[in-house]
């Protein structure tokens, strides 16, 4: 064989093994979540800071088409995290046929959640859908309350470096009457630990951490604390400054009380 035609085999050989090498890569275990996960959290980010619900529900759609696909602990957290908080936007609307759907979808999701190093994040997830559950029953609200308490203390005792057990920890205290012991002071106090360790993890959603910081904020606007609510909400801000709920919201109804 003469160099030319050596040569042009040789060209043929590399490109079909280049070919193979890269569709070895795009379809190689893992592949699908380190890629697509990335672009779905870039989506719900978005979604969250826009307060686009629209956008929220088509990518959570197409998150729990790609989680049969996909069935890393990581994305099936993500996917956890994104349907309830969609969750509390349904029940925040009064859709409660819907919540309650998507409510059953997330619970299967956050069991599954036990068996995985992410049981830590399983245990919040319970604690929060049994908030959830008040908001369908006020009635159950005395037992579902020390029944969420108990899973924000498993939570916890996993693993005390929990940004979404000090958050739910927070909530059950916010949204407790008094009577019963909710205490805005021990809120503060747990959101506050929430926003500290969210430095020290890299796997949950961006957008979590922004949301503890409204709920603190929001807990010192309900002790009348207008500057430190003030301070929060501002940090929020620069953090980022297109945060939809805070700027056009939050912050201006704060500063008409101030």
């Amino acid at each position: 064989m003469n160099y030319e035609l050596r040569m042009s085999a040789f060209k043929v050989i590399s490109r079909s093994t280049t070919a193979f090498l890269l569709i070895m890569i795009l379809f190689a275990p893992g592949r699908l979540s380190a890629t697509s996960l990335d672009f779905y959290e870039k989506k719900i980010y978005k979604a969250y800071i826009a307060d686009d619900m629209g956008l929220w529900k088509t990518t959570m759609e197409k998150m729990e088409q790609d989680d049969q696909k996909d069935n890393s602990d990581k994305f099936l957290l993500h996917l956890a995290i994104t349907q309830y908080g969609y969750t509390g936007y349904l029940l925040g609307n009064n859709k409660k046929d819907q919540a309650r759907k998507l409510m059953d979808k997330t619970l299967v999701n956050a069991e599954k959640l036990k068996t995985t190093s992410y049981k830590a994040e399983a245990y919040a997830l319970l604690a929060g859908l049994n908030g959830y559950e008040i908001g369908l029953a006020k009635y159950k609200a005395p037992f579902l309350g020390k029944k969420s308490e108990k899973y924000t203390d498993k939570s916890l005792e996993i693993s005390e470096v929990n940004p979404m057990g000090w958050t739910e920890k927070g909530n059950i205290y916010y949204h407790m009457p008094g009577f019963f012991g909710g205490s805005y002071d021990k809120a503060i106090q747990y959101y506050s630990n929430a926003i500290k360790n969210f430095d020290k993890t890299d796997y949950l959603p961006e957008w979590l951490k922004l949301n503890a910081m409204v709920w603190l904020g929001k807990a010192y606007e309900a002790k009348e604390n207008f500057h430190k609510a003030s301070e929060t909400y501002k940090k929020a801000l620069r953090i980022e400054p297109n945060f939809s709920w805070v700027k056009n919201t939050l912050y201006p109804e704060l500063l008409e009380k101030m």
